[in-house]
Order: C-alpha cells, then structure tokens, then sequence
C-alpha cells in the first residue's frame, strides 16, 4: 500500500489543475510554475502510481479512466481542504474565481440573461463565461462548471440536480387564430401549419389526465433556435408547441394565446450537471441556488399559469 506525502499531495493538486485548465500551460500560469515543472510534476505521478493520468496530444489533453478516479479523489480532498481554511478563519469562502456555465439558448436568453445583474452584484468576485448552445456540450471536456440540460431522465451516472420542470403547450397568435380557426382536440392539428424545432420529431405527444395521445403534424417551417419560432408565431405563420417561459411575456401582452388547453406536452426535468467531483465550490453553489430562487418564484415551469389547478397542466 501507497504511503501518500505531502509532496503526492502537492503533484495532486498540480494534477487537478492541469485537468480543470486542460493544459499544462494554463495550470502553471494558475500555479505560478514553470510548465517544465508542472509536467514533471505530473511524470513523476504516473510512475510513482504506476498508472497513465492523461492521454497526451499536440491538441488536446484527454482523462484516462484512471486518471478520472484520481482527480475526483483530488476534488474532494482540495475542497476539503478550502473549507477547513475557512473553518479556521470563521469565515464563509467568498465566490470567487471564473465560472463557467453552458445553457440551451432559450433558456440561457430568456432566464439566466435577467439574472446577470444579480448575481453579479451578490457574487462580485466571480466572473462568469455564458456559453449558449442547444448542441449536447461536453461537461469534462468542455471545461463547464455547471452546465444547464433539458431531459425527461439522465445517466445515473452524471453528478446533476433537478432544479425544475415544464411542460409543452400550443400556442398560437390571435390573427392566426382568426383566419384558420383553433384547433378543439389534437387531432385537429392534421389540418394546421404547425411549426418545430429542429430537435422534435413531427410527432407531438400530449397528455391530459392519465391519457397519452400521439399526433403526427406537418409544417412549412423547422428552426433550431426557441426564440425565433417564438417570432414566427407572433407573426401568425402558425402553431407551435413551446414551454410556457419562452412565450411568458407575449401571452402576457396578448401577442399570443395558448390552445388545447386540456392538454399539454410531457413533463421535461430542467437539470444542472456538474463534472464529476461531488463537492460543488461556492462560486457554483451561488449561482444554482439563484436560478432555483427564481425558478420558484416565477410561474412557467408547466403550461400556462392559469392551467396551474389542472392536473394535465400541473408540473
């Protein structure tokens, strides 16, 4: 058995760092090392382990599976370690430190863009990189500290929390309205212009009590972004089946009604995925709890509010 030395548990911590930079170069600017020393450093780790930590390339560096157990291991114990320093001062550790978080588009633009101001004035040390992509990203390999992800269920193996959920309604504008007629059951939308995302299939599936109907719809437009087939429904080109939040403000103002209203989408789980340490730091933990602050303060998780009392509208 491994007798573990202070200096392990200094190549431990350069470790850690390599991994969260995904450079040599990048820890030891962190550091304040020489890169030479930082990849002997991590050399003289693998041999003394015996394991290979990184799998090394001119572009990339890349966690062996080994390596992926070590530098959870290394989390832990550096968070641990942060915390205990802030035991002793009888402080709380202040959010400090970039942070990097990656969302859906539409979620990114219509709920997290309203809370920069905020948590920039509760959280001043931390600067926050927003990167908005409806594209599945990388949790570990993009370098994400939190990562916002829509799903009915995720891999048991993620380290994630639900911070919510919604459901898909109908929507459309009241001129579309006028001129095409609403839809009374869903088999009606045969007959609509129904509009999508790129990511649904043609078939729109709708629950209403303890009942699951699937109908298969046809139209002139497929968009991969929430908050322009959010403007082309304004514009009355048709139906589409979105989450209350992405049409809140214009249900609001009347620019755009829900139909079918006994009937809504599934429920979809809004998440927040971590990289694989489980000991979240408090730059992290800060924005989470703003995001599930607001999240349950505003209706719009489900169908429309007024539905709220309905349960096919409940979420």
């Amino acid at each position: 058995m491994l007798t573990t030395s202070l200096d392990d548990l200094l190549s431990m911590a350069i470790f850690a760092r390599v991994v969260e930079r995904k450079s040599f170069t990048g820890a030891a600017s962190v550091l304040g090392l020489s890169k030479s020393v930082v990849s002997a450093r991590l050399a003289a780790l693998e041999e003394r382990l015996g394991v290979r930590l990184l799998h090394r390339s001119t572009r990339r560096l890349a966690l062996t599976e080994d390596g992926l157990r070590l530098y959870e291991s290394c989390e832990r114990i550096l968070t641990a370690a942060d915390e205990a320093a802030s035991a002793m001062h009888g402080v709380s550790r202040v959010p400090e430190g970039l942070l990097r978080v990656s969302a859906p588009v539409s979620f990114g633009i219509l709920k997290i863009a309203p809370l920069l101001g905020d948590f920039a004035a509760r959280c001043p040390q931390v600067r926050l990189d927003l990167s908005l992509s409806d594209s599945l990203v990388d949790v570990v390999g993009g370098g994400f500290d939190v990562v916002v992800r829509f799903a009915r269920q995720l891999d048991e193996a993620r380290v994630a929390r639900k911070i919510g959920s919604y459901r898909r309604m109908v929507y459309a504008s009241p001129g579309y309205l006028a001129r095409h007629g609403a839809p009374q059951v869903p088999g009606d939308l045969v007959r609509h212009n129904c509009l999508r995302l790129s990511g649904q299939s043609g078939e729109w599936v709708f629950e209403s009590g303890a009942e699951t109907l699937a109908v298969t719809v046809r139209g002139n437009l497929v968009v991969d972004n929430v908050v322009v087939l959010r403007q082309a429904l304004v514009d009355g080109l048709g139906l589409a089946m979105l989450p209350y939040f992405a049409v809140a403000a214009d249900v609001a103002a009347g620019r755009l009604q829900p139909v079918l209203l006994g009937h809504v989408g599934q429920e979809i789980s809004i998440f927040v995925v971590f990289p694989h340490h489980l000991h979240q730091p408090t730059k992290v933990r800060a924005f989470v709890e703003l995001l599930v602050e607001h999240l349950g303060s505003e209706p719009g998780a489900g169908a429309a509010p007024a539905r709220r009392k309905s349960r096919a509208a409940r979420t």
